[in-house]
């Protein structure tokens, strides 16, 4: 993928982070690209809707509802 910041070459990276969410924590694996020029991290949307939905799965889950079908 080309870097919206210098148009050069990045790379899909991926880490463990802990977000929170209606006040409490979750640890989720979130995927991002990394400017191969600056080391700068970025998203794309699809990117954003898998960590959502990692966050919103393990909240419905923790109180009982159903997954979030996407």
């Amino acid at each position: 993928m080309r870097s919206p910041i210098t148009n050069g070459q990045a790379i899909l990276c991926y880490a463990e982070r802990e977000v929170e969410f209606r006040k409490e924590k979750f640890t989720i694996t979130e995927f991002f690209y990394k400017c191969q020029d600056t080391g700068e991290e970025f998203m794309t949307g699809e990117l954003m809707e898998v960590s959502l939905k990692q966050v919103y799965d393990q909240s419905n889950a923790k109180h009982g509802l159903s997954p979030i079908n996407v």
